[in-house]
Parts: C-alpha cells; structure tokens; sequence
C-alpha cells in the first residue's frame, strides 16, 4: 500500500508518486502534534526537503497544531523511520 504512494524501493523519491502530487500543489500543509517532534520522522523530513526544492517554504507553507517542539534542537540527521531502508533512502 505505502509502495503505491511513495513508489517502490528502487524507484528515485523524485520520481514517486508522492513527491509528484508535491510538486504540482499549491500549498505545502503542515500538521503539528504534541505527542512527537515531526521533524524527528524522516518521511515528515523528506516533505520539508522537497517543499523547500518546490519553492514552498515559507510563503506557500500553511502550519497548525501545537508550537509542543519549538524549542528542541535536534538534528534532521536523527530523524527515525520505521523501516531502516526507508531512512537509507531518504
């Protein structure tokens, strides 16, 4: 299922579905939660990364939720993924 949208393993993210649907929107939304640091989630990175290559940020990025993380200083390096591959990809 999660293949369908982000493209396959060997597929380049520039090419998947995902990243397509991202670069013909109009407008990159960002949905804060308390519970984690969004930014601590490498998929939650990869969006950052190509809406910033897509000219988005910041006077296309509309943000909501909880300002929970504002002050923590961790790097995008430490991002985790569920699926090891998934962080070696991106």
């Amino acid at each position: 299922m999660i293949a369908k949208k982000v493209g396959a393993i060997d597929m380049p993210l520039e090419e998947s579905p995902f990243v397509l649907a991202l670069k013909r929107a109009d407008s990159l939304v960002i949905v804060r939660n308390r519970q984690c640091n969004m930014y601590s989630r490498i998929w939650c990175v990869c969006e950052a990364m190509f809406g910033m290559e897509f000219g988005m940020v910041p006077n296309k990025t509309l943000v909501t939720g909880p300002d929970t993380f504002s002050d923590d200083t961790r790097s995008c390096t430490e991002a985790e993924a569920s699926q090891n591959s998934d962080k070696r990809r991106i």
